[in-house]
């Protein structure tokens, strides 16, 4: 949203936090959690997101692509939209 807070899903809980957008600029802030458990698999992927998400300082948009990157430009997480039924 334009409101700099983005909200989502890690795969067992809801990320939510804010960001800060300037050209192809962007950081992330204050990432919070639900706190629920689940396999221990999908609790690893979402510690990994959300450290990476702090590392977030750039992004690319190629078709249904986005790609965030950290200060050196260096891939830190990839994600490919999807359409959900």
């Amino acid at each position: 949203g334009q409101d700099g807070r983005f909200a989502g899903s890690g795969g067992v809980n809801r990320l939510m936090g804010g960001y800060t957008r300037q050209g192809d600029s962007l950081s992330f802030a204050q990432v919070a959690s639900t706190m629920m458990a689940g396999p221990p698999e999908a609790m690893r992927q979402e510690q990994v997101i959300v450290t990476a998400l702090g590392l977030v300082r750039g992004f690319d948009v190629d078709g249904d692509r986005l790609t965030l990157v950290d200060d050196s430009g260096t891939t830190v997480v990839t994600a490919v939209a999807v359409a959900l039924r």
